[in-house]
């Protein structure tokens, strides 16, 4: 089974505009690390953790990369925990060459193709230096020829057409809503089995609750089992009869009151 995305090509093939487009889906980019300088308009920590090259070693040391390499004379590496926690990436042929056989089989590979003059072209237009073109140019050559290990070839020297590229990937890297999910899950379980989660979902975040009161416990752990309550409720809510929505309304109403008034006489008594 497919759990990320690849994508490979030239400088200037398109590669960070086909992620800002796939972020815009809902995918979640891997933001690398890299010893190079901040091209204009990036930002540390959103597009790349830019690191000088003692700070870049000392990650290697301390064992904080899952892989690194060195392209055009800079470092680049993906930070260990983001390859299992992000499902979209760019890499270098070498940087796929190096995969394992298990992270290769993991992965859907995307070749954004152009030419070599096209690619300058754009690097040119973009404000790299003179220098910067001619050795990436040089490296992609080298790096580019024969290189056949990809799942889909784009020509990226066209407009990038969103509707094709997402129709092209395989189904179990499809983004699916929060409602999609939510409905996918009352499907599959039905509300007989997503009332009993209810309940057990409600006794984790009594659990985690009363340790963060407790000072035993954190707001990590807390979030974590709120988020499972609210996808729960919510399937809870879509499978109930059309009036269970409307005494629920009715609750909250009384009990805003409620609190209110509470609220009014604690104040008030102080």
């Amino acid at each position: 089974m497919k759990k990320r995305i690849i994508l490979v090509g030239r400088g200037g093939a398109g590669k960070d505009a086909a992620c800002a487009m796939l972020t815009e889906k809902g995918y979640n980019k891997d933001v690398s690390a890299t010893t190079r300088k901040a091209r204009k308009g990036e930002v540390n920590g959103k597009d790349y953790v830019f690191a000088s090259e003692d700070d870049f070693r000392q990650l290697i040391l301390d064992g904080g990369l899952h892989e690194h390499k060195l392209f055009n004379g800079e470092m680049y590496g993906t930070l260990k925990g983001h390859w299992d926690k992000c499902n979209l990436f760019i890499l270098t042929p070498e940087g796929v060459n190096a995969l394992s056989n298990e992270d290769r089989d993991e992965s859907f590979i995307v070749l954004l193709d152009l030419s070599e003059r096209e690619s300058v072209e754009r690097m040119t237009r973009r404000g790299d230096e003179t220098t910067a073109i001619v050795l990436r140019t040089k490296s992609d050559s080298s790096e580019f020829e024969g290189f056949t290990d990809y799942d889909l070839w784009i020509d990226s020297s066209v407009f990038l057409d969103e509707d094709n590229f997402i129709s092209n990937l395989p189904p179990e890297l499809a983004v699916a809503t929060f409602d999609e999910v939510v409905q996918s899950a009352l499907d599959a379980f039905g509300i007989k089995d997503q009332l009993f989660m209810l309940a057990e979902e409600c006794a984790e975040v009594t659990q985690a609750a009363s340790k963060l009161y407790r000072g035993k416990g954190g707001w990590e752990q807390l979030a974590e089992e709120y988020a499972d309550l609210v996808i729960i409720s919510s399937g809870v809510s879509k499978a109930a009869p059309s009036s269970f929505g409307i005494r629920v309304q009715h609750f909250l109403d009384v009990k805003t009151k409620r609190l209110k008034e509470r609220v009014f006489t604690f104040n008030s008594e102080k």
